[in-house]
């Protein structure tokens, strides 16, 4: 059985994604109001001359765990349209971010659990740079350079079938 083939012998229809799409964004969304209807209102609280949330570090890592959960599930279904060739190569890009964002996200909560809250702030200033750059530079850069070889390929071959039709 081929990879890029699911279900009963096809493939995945359009309606079947957007459903699927739906329904993974109606639980983030599920999520993010059920903690902010628990949470309401967040106190914040003056630590070293610093306004902060108070939220605890038990919550903080919890909120992290989930996101770190679906990371690795991410690096698990990706590995399995690695191959593919049907989607440019895509499986691949997303492997790799995925593979790249996993210590990225595996430290930043360690880093916020354990270090005092001064480092806070840096810490995940420094996480959102690099989860960034590596989603640019893992998936993003590799596919502008997909789509501009696609696009000299056709330009190519529109120049040689217009030369084909023309001796002829």
């Amino acid at each position: 059985r081929q990879m890029d083939r699911v279900g009963l012998g096809g493939n995945i229809s359009l309606m079947n994604q957007t459903v699927s799409l739906a329904f993974m964004v109606l639980v983030q969304v599920v999520i993010i109001a059920e903690w902010f209807v628990i949470h309401r209102p967040i106190n914040s609280v003056m630590v070293a001359d610093q306004l902060q949330c108070d939220v605890s570090r038990d919550t903080f890592l919890l909120l992290h765990v989930y996101i770190y959960v679906l990371l690795l599930l991410n690096v698990f279904c990706s590995v399995s349209v690695f191959n593919i060739q049907k989607n440019f190569n895509e499986g691949r890009w997303i492997s790799l971010a995925s593979l790249c964002l996993t210590p990225i996200f595996s430290i930043w909560p360690l880093l916020h659990y354990f270090t005092p809250s001064s480092f806070h702030d840096p810490t995940m200033a420094v996480t959102i740079i690099l989860s960034g750059t590596v989603l640019l530079a893992t998936i993003f850069l590799p596919k502008l350079f997909t789509i501009s070889a696609q696009s000299k390929l056709n330009m190519q071959k529109e120049r040689d079938q217009m030369l084909g039709y023309s001796s002829h």
